[in-house]
C-alpha cells in the first residue's frame, strides 16, 4: 500500500506547489479561516474503504457523496464531525451518501498537522476512523504526546505507528487534499462539498439534510 501511495506523493507535491494562501473570515459562518498553509482497494458495501488518495464511509457508488475538509484541532470541526455521524445514520448506513475525509490542517492550530499525520499513520494499521474518532472525542487533550496516547488505546503497534509518524510519511498526502482544497475555493474549516455544492461551517443538520434530500432527487 505504501507504495501505492507514493505514487499520490508527486501529484501531491505538484499540486501543494500551486497551494494559494488565502485567509477568508469564516467566523459568519462557524468555521475557521487559513492565514497560511493510484488507486486503492475499494470497498463496495457501506462500511467503506479508501480511494483516490481519500478515506470514505457508505457505499462507494453512492449517488451522492459528501467531501469533508477538516481540521483535528479546530472546534468547529468537532462540531461538523458531530453533523456527520448524524447523517451516517440517517443516509450512509442506507447507501445513499458517502462522506470522504480531507485534511486541511491550518498553520495557527499547533497540533493540527501532527494530528493529520497521525491519523494517516493509524489508517496503516487499519485504523483510520478509530484514530479519527478519538481525536475529535478528546479535542480537549490534543497535543504531541497525546499522538501515543490513542495510539496505545487503540492497541496500535507503537514502533510502526512512531516510525511512520516520525518520518512525516503522509505530509505530500496531507498536501494533495490543500490543494484540492484550494482548487474548489475553499480557504477555511470546516467545509463541505455536497455533489459539489459548497457548504462553509458548521452548519446545522437540517443544511445539510436540504443540500442532500436536494441531490438526492437531481440523482433520480
Amino acid at each position: 500500500m505504501k507504495e501505492k501511495i507514493k505514487t499520490f506523493a508527486i501529484i501531491g507535491l505538484a499540486i501543494a506547489l500551486v497551494w494559494i494562501v488565502a485567509a477568508p473570515d469564516f467566523s459568519d459562518f462557524g468555521g475557521a479561516g487559513l492565514t497560511g498553509a493510484g488507486v486503492f482497494e475499494v470497498i463496495t458495501d457501506n462500511s467503506g474503504g479508501v480511494e483516490d488518495n481519500g478515506y470514505y464511509k457508505g457505499d462507494a457508488d453512492a449517488p451522492v457523496t459528501i467531501i469533508e475538509f477538516s481540521d483535528f484541532e479546530c472546534p468547529y470541526c468537532a462540531r461538523g464531525w458531530t453533523t456527520m455521524k448524524e447523517i451516517e445514520t440517517n443516509y450512509v448506513e442506507t447507501g445513499q451518501v458517502k462522506i470522504e475525509f480531507r485534511h486541511l490542517p491550518l498553520s495557527f492550530h499547533a497540533n493540527a498537522e501532527g494530528a493529520a499525520l497521525a491519523s494517516l499513520c493509524a489508517g496503516e494499521q487499519g485504523m483510520f476512523w478509530e484514530y479519527h474518532d478519538g481525536l475529535f472525542e478528546n479535542q480537549n487533550l490534543l497535543s504531541s504526546s497525546y499522538l501515543d496516547t490513542l495510539a496505545e488505546e487503540l492497541d496500535l503497534d507503537i514502533d510502526e505507528f512512531d516510525e511512520c509518524l516520525d518520518s512525516r510519511e503522509y505530509i505530500d498526502w496531507i498536501n494533495s487534499d490543500k490543494g484540492m482544497a484550494s482548487s474548489k475555493g475553499i480557504t477555511g474549516t470546516p467545509a463541505f462539498l455536497v455533489n459539489g455544492e459548497l457548504i462553509k461551517g458548521a452548519q446545522p443538520y437540517s443544511t445539510f439534510e436540504t443540500a442532500i434530500e436536494a441531490a438526492l432527487a437531481e440523482a433520480e
